[in-house]
C-alpha cells in the first residue's frame, strides 16, 4: 500500500508549515505530534502497534503532502485498489463519519469501477493523479517520504508478531461500540455549579482533582457562546502542559462549535501578537467562536496587556487560579472581563492573605457545592480510584538538628520583634526563616538512603511510581542509586532539555519509576500512575492535597493506588523518633478517606504515644530541647 497523507493542523501549524519552503522540519514536528496524540489514548495503542508493524515489514508506504507559502492544506480524497487480475476501484470524495459533517457539513462520496463501461477512463484518471501526487509533480503540492525521525518513532511501537498485532486490533474493533462523539454528561455537583455560575457569570471553583473543573468550564465557554455569540473566551493556564491539555479538551468536547484556537506563551510563534487583538474583540460578523490560551507568565506582560481588548463579551477563565494571586501576576486582574471564573482544587494563597484577597475580590466567592476526595470516590462510575496511605519515618543528622536549632530561635526571636513592632521589616525575613527551616526537613539527608532501599524492596514489573523529590541534587542522587540496582527512571524536572509531553508519554506507556520536583502538582494528568512516595512535601495543604488527586486518577484496569508517605522527626530519649507535628499533620490529612484508614490513624496515634510527649511544635522554641 501507498499512502499519502497530511497532518493534523491547527492554525499555528498552517503558518508554520506555509513558512516552511525551505525547512521541511516543520512537518516533521506535526507528523510526530500526530503519533504521540494517538499515543496519548490507550485504546489506540493496538492500532499504532499495527500501524507501525506493517510499515517496518514494508508493506506500507508513506508520503507526506503539504501546501507551501500557501493558504489551505493537502485535503484531496482519493484512492486506487486493484486485485490479482488487475480490476481496479477508485474513489473520490470523504467518508467523514465526524460528528461536524453529521450535523453541518455536506458530504460527497463517489466510486468507479474499471470493469464496467466508461469507468476505466475514470480509474486510469484517479491513477495518474496518484501517481504525480506521489513523484511530487503536481503544482504548489510538496511531497516528501516519512522522515527518519518519524519512522523511528513510529517504528519503536512495532510488533515481531504481525499476525498477533492484526488480532489485536480485531479485538479492539469487535468491542467498541461506534458512536458521534457527543459532550460528557456532567455529573449533580457539576450541574449545580453550573447553575451558581449563572447567576453572576463569575466565581471560583474549588472541586478536588478528578471533580471536572476543566468539564465544568466547557460547559460554561459553550453557554457563553450560547449568549454571546460576537463574544470571546481567554483561558489562562500556569503551565505549557496545561496549556495542551486545555487545546485538546476544547477540540473534544466543543467540536460541535469548531472554535478557532489561539494559543500564547509557551513553545507558541510570536504569531499571537498579531492575531490578539482579533481574537479578542466583539466580532459583528457570525465566524467561528475564537478561544484564546495563554500561559500566565506570558498573560502578565505588558506585550499582552496592551494588546488584551477584553470587555462585556469576553469570558476569562483561569486554571489554578491561587497561582494568578502572585505579585507579578496579579496585574492580570486589571482586565474587566464580562464573565469570571476560577479553577482550583484550594483557591486560598498559603501564607499570602493579601494575594487571596485579591482572587476574591476578581473572581467572587466559590460556588457551592464543593466535591471532596470521598465524593469523587463515590460517584457512579467513580471519578478517583480508592487507595491505601502508608509511611515510614527517618530522621534529621545531629549537623541538620543544630541548624533547625538556630533557625527556630531566630523565629522565636523575629516574633517577638513582630509583637512589640521594634523591626520594619520583621514579616519578610520571618518568612525567610521558617522557609529556610522547612528546606532542612525536605532535604532531609537521610532521605536518599531511604527512598533507595524503599522503591527496591517494592518495585514489582509494571509498577508506575511517582516520586516527590525536592531538588535535583535529591533527583540525582536517587537516580544514581536506582540505576545502580537495575530499576528503570524517568527524571521530570522544569529545566530538561528534551520534551515534557514525550517524557510524560514513555512513561505512561513503559512504566518505572518517575522522579519529579513540583512540575505535577497541578493539572498534569498522568492516570496510569500506581504508587507515590513523598519524601518532600511542605507546609502548605494545597501541596499535599494535589499530589493526592495527581495519584487518584482513573485509568483503564487500575482499581487502586498506594501512597507511601516519609515523615522527618529527631532522635528523642531512649532512640525513638519524635517527629515534627506538620509531618502528623498531613500524615492524618492522607490517612483520611484511604481504604485503610483506621488503621493508619492507629499507626499514627501509636507513633504519638510513643514520643512520650507532645507533637513538636514546629513554632516552638522548646520543640528542641
Amino acid at each position: 500500500m501507498r499512502l499519502i497523507c497530511s497532518t493534523s493542523l491547527d492554525d499555528a501549524d498552517e503558518k508554520a508549515i506555509r513558512s516552511a519552503y525551505c525547512d521541511p522540519t516543520e512537518v516533521d514536528k506535526a507528523m510526530l505530534a500526530d503519533i504521540r496524540v494517538a499515543l496519548r489514548d490507550p485504546t489506540s495503542l493496538p492500532v499504532v502497534e499495527l500501524l507501525a508493524t506493517i510499515v517496518r515489514t514494508g508493506q506500507l508506504d508513506i508520503r507526506v503532502a503539504y501546501k507551501a507559502n500557501e493558504r489551505g492544506i493537502f485535503h484531496t480524497k482519493v484512492g486506487i485498489f486493484k486485485d490479482l487480475n488487475g480490476d481496479a476501484i477508485s474513489f473520490e470524495g470523504s467518508p467523514n463519519e465526524t460528528f461536524m459533517a453529521w450535523s453541518h457539513n455536506e458530504e460527497r462520496f463517489k466510486t468507479f469501477k474499471s470493469w464496467l463501461p466508461g469507468g476505466n477512463e475514470q480509474v486510469e484518471d484517479d491513477q495518474s493523479y496518484f501517481n504525480e501526487l506521489w513523484e511530487g509533480e503536481r503544482p504548489s503540492i510538496f511531497v516528501r517520504p516519512l522522515s527518519d525521525i518519524a519512522r523511528a518513532e513510529l517504528e519503536r511501537y512495532a510488533s515481531h508478531d504481525p499476525q498477533a498485532a492484526i488480532e489485536k486490533v480485531r479485538t479492539l474493533s469487535s468491542s467498541i461500540q461506534v458512536t458521534h462523539r457527543v459532550p460528557k454528561q456532567l455529573q449533580d455537583h457539576q450541574l449545580d455549579v453550573l447553575k451558581a455560575w449563572r447567576v453572576s457569570k463569575s466565581g471560583i471553583i474549588d472541586h478536588i482533582t478528578g471533580g471536572g473543573k476543566t468539564i465544568t468550564a466547557l460547559a460554561c465557554i459553550r453557554e457563553w457562546f450560547a449568549s454571546y455569540p460576537e463574544g470571546s473566551v481567554l483561558i489562562i493556564v500556569p503551565s505549557i502542559l496545561l496549556q495542551e491539555q486545555w487545546r485538546k479538551e476544547i477540540r473534544i468536547e466543543l467540536e460541535s462549535l469548531n472554535p478557532r484556537i489561539l494559543q500564547v506563551g509557551g513553545t507558541s510563534s510570536q504569531d499571537w501578537k498579531e492575531h490578539l487583538r482579533d481574537f479578542l474583540r466583539k466580532s459583528d460578523s457570525h465566524r467561528r467562536p475564537r478561544i484564546v490560551i495563554a500561559t500566565m507568565d506570558t498573560s502578565a506582560k505588558e506585550v499582552f496587556l496592551n494588546r488584551a481588548s477584553i470587555g462585556n463579551t469576553n469570558l476569562m477563565i483561569v486554571d489554578e487560579v491561587h497561582r494568578i494571586g502572585s505579585l507579578s501576576r496579579r496585574k492580570i486582574l486589571d482586565l474587566e472581563p464580562g464573565g469570571k471564573l476560577g479553577l482550583s482544587a484550594t483557591p486560598q494563597r498559603f501564607m499570602d492573605p493579601e494575594g487571596t484577597d485579591a482572587i476574591f475580590k476578581f473572581f467572587g466567592s466559590v460556588l457551592e457545592p464543593s466535591f471532596s476526595i470521598a465524593d469523587a470516590q463515590r460517584t457512579i462510575p467513580p471519578r478517583l480510584v480508592n487507595y491505601t496511605y502508608h509511611f515510614g519515618t527517618i530522621v534529621l543528622e545531629p549537623d541538620e538538628v543544630e541548624e533547625y536549632r538556630r533557625l527556630t530561635n531566630k523565629i522565636v526571636m523575629l516574633h517577638n520583634q513582630e509583637r512589640d513592632g521594634s523591626y520594619d521589616d520583621v514579616d519578610q525575613s520571618l518568612r525567610h526563616a521558617l522557609i529556610a527551616r522547612a528546606r532542612i526537613i525536605k532535604n532531609a539527608s537521610a532521605k536518599v538512603d531511604y527512598g533507595v532501599s524503599y522503591l527496591q524492596s517494592r518495585f514489582k514489573k509494571d509498577d508506575r511510581w511517582l516520586v516527590y523529590c525536592d531538588n535535583t541534587s535529591q533527583v540525582d542522587q536517587i537516580s544514581e542509586g536506582l540505576t545502580e540496582r537495575g530499576l528503570p527512571v524517568t527524571r521530570y524536572l522544569a529545566s530538561m532539555e528534551s520534551s515534557k509531553p514525550e517524557t510524560l508519554e514513555r512513561f505512561e506507556h513503559l512504566g518505572g519509576v518517575l522522579l519529579s520536583i513540583r512540575c505535577l502538582d497541578e493539572g498534569i494528568d498522568i492516570p496510569s500512575i500506581s504508587h507515590a512516595l513523598i519524601l518532600a512535601s511542605s507546609l502548605n495543604p494545597r501541596e499535599y492535597l494535589q499530589r493526592r488527586g495527581r495519584v487518584l486518577r482513573c485509568s483503564p484496569g487500575k482499581v487502586k493506588a498506594e501512597i507511601h508517605d516519609t515523615l522527618v522527626g529527631i532522635k528523642g530519649s531512649g532512640g525513638k523518633v519524635c517527629v515534627f507535628d506538620n509531618e502528623i499533620e498531613r500524615a492524618r490529612s492522607f490517612a483520611s478517606d484511604a481504604q485503610n484508614e483506621r488503621y493508619a490513624l492507629w499507626r499514627i496515634d501509636e507513633l504519638v504515644a510513643e514520643m512520650n510527649t507532645k507533637w513538636i511544635n514546629i513554632e516552638s522554641e522548646e520543640m528542641m530541647k
